[in-house]
């Protein structure tokens, strides 16, 4: 397409009379440079991320990798900048639904769905991390995973972590989830579970949306009934 642009160009060029004003002909100089593309190497976050590694880049230098391009008028840095500003932190980008990053401008569908699958990868990173590691020995795995993929849930949830008899996880799952002030678990399910992955020992992870960490008194009935139905099976 520019060679044909190009091509019509010298056509009307050499057809004007002499005492025409004449159009320019197209050149790449006259193209558009103002993205990042136009940046020297030692400035442009990919380029900075291969030789010298992922923490040598701002918050802003990683979002713009993920973004991989800009919008008219704006370059990747800037989009992802107007990101960090709205919502006030990477890890708040990151969570953020795809319906709030579209409202960013410059953020479409797509640059939304390569942010939410960013921030899933790294979750599912570190539940691979947590899955066959000794609870007790390095509880850290497992910590790292779960406040990872409960921080923002903003409805009650119950997490099942199920172990060998060497405290190694099998398995880390939702059980089952609910409103943000109410969730319902079923025994017969959990007991089941067990059963089906040959769990000794099984860990239970309850959220609060509202932020509080004292166990309510349901909380605790639930637990106790929970432990009395397990008794004989794991």
């Amino acid at each position: 397409m520019c060679f044909l642009v190009q091509f019509l160009d010298e056509v009307n060029y050499a057809c004007y009379p002499s005492n025409v004003p004449r159009k320019k002909p197209y050149s790449k100089s006259t193209s558009k440079t103002s993205g990042i593309k136009s940046w020297p190497l030692s400035e442009r976050p990919r380029e900075i991320l291969l030789e010298k590694g992922s923490q040598a880049l701002s918050d802003a230098g990683l979002i713009s990798i993920l973004l991989r391009g800009g919008t008219k008028g704006k370059s990747a840095i800037s989009l992802a900048r107007n990101l960090l500003q709205k919502f006030g932190s990477l890890r708040q980008v990151l969570q953020a639904p795809p319906e709030e990053l579209c409202q960013v401008s410059g953020i479409g569908p797509a640059k939304a769905a390569q942010i939410i699958a960013a921030c899933e990868i790294g979750i599912r990173k570190l539940k691979e991390n947590a899955v066959g590691s000794d609870v007790v020995k390095s509880p850290e795995t497992v910590f790292d995973y779960l406040s990872s993929s409960m921080q923002d849930i903003k409805e009650e949830v119950f997490n099942g972590i199920f172990l060998n008899k060497r405290n190694e996880v099998i398995e880390m799952s939702q059980l089952t989830s609910g409103t943000p002030d109410k969730v319902v678990l079923y025994p017969r399910k959990i007991v089941e579970r067990c059963l089906t992955l040959g769990a000794s020992k099984l860990i239970l992870v309850h959220n609060h949306p509202s932020g509080g960490i004292e166990p309510s008194t349901k909380d605790i009935h639930l637990t106790q009934k929970i432990q009395e139905g397990l008794k004989f099976t794991v």
